[in-house]
């Protein structure tokens, strides 16, 4: 990994922007087999990005922080992570790993592992991911995370679509 990728924090609007479209295709590449056609089309879509880079933007205004991982050789983001204070009155620590998605070329290469460490350190963090992500869930256990039984509705994920299901997301926690 070392030499392959910088990760730096995302401070300008073009960076912001650049995530949120790489979650996009990463969403298409990780997601494919594990939630139906009209969510990943509703989380692709730009009724679902565009509103997420002014989020993003803003709550980075508000002292969030949204990490990129981009290749050595030219501007191309690969990889990023947003965490922040979670908005979750039931929120089992304050601060939440809000995202961390990674395009396939990236995975494997022990960025991600650099990329959560960057974003979270070791402090205790929750996030929520879907049942069926195999590998991100093997990956937050190499990390101390472990499911706590809690469950939700991912209304967010297909926001905008009328009559699309929304898949359920289930919490993970690391406390020390």
């Amino acid at each position: 990994m070392a030499g392959q990728y910088r990760i730096k924090q995302a401070e300008r609007l073009a960076e912001v922007e650049a995530a949120a479209r790489l979650v996009a295709a990463a969403v298409r590449e990780s997601y494919g087999g594990i939630v139906s056609g009209a969510v990943l089309d509703a989380m692709t879509s730009d009724d679902y990005v565009v509103p997420r880079i002014r989020q993003w933007w803003r709550a980075t205004e508000d002292g969030a922080q949204i990490w990129v991982a981009q290749r050595t050789t030219g501007e191309a983001i690969v990889a990023m992570a947003y965490a922040g204070d979670s908005d979750d009155p039931e929120a089992p620590t304050p601060l939440e790993l809000k995202m961390l998605f990674a395009l396939d070329e990236a995975k494997g290469s022990g960025l991600t592992d650099e990329l959560l460490l960057t974003a979270i350190g070791n402090s205790p963090a929750f996030l929520w991911t879907l049942p069926a992500n195999d590998r991100a869930i093997g990956f937050y256990r190499r990390h101390g995370f472990a499911m706590d039984g809690a469950s939700r509705i991912s209304d967010h994920l297909t926001a905008g679509r009328d009559g699309v299901q929304p898949p359920t997301e289930i919490r993970l926690v690391r406390l020390a």
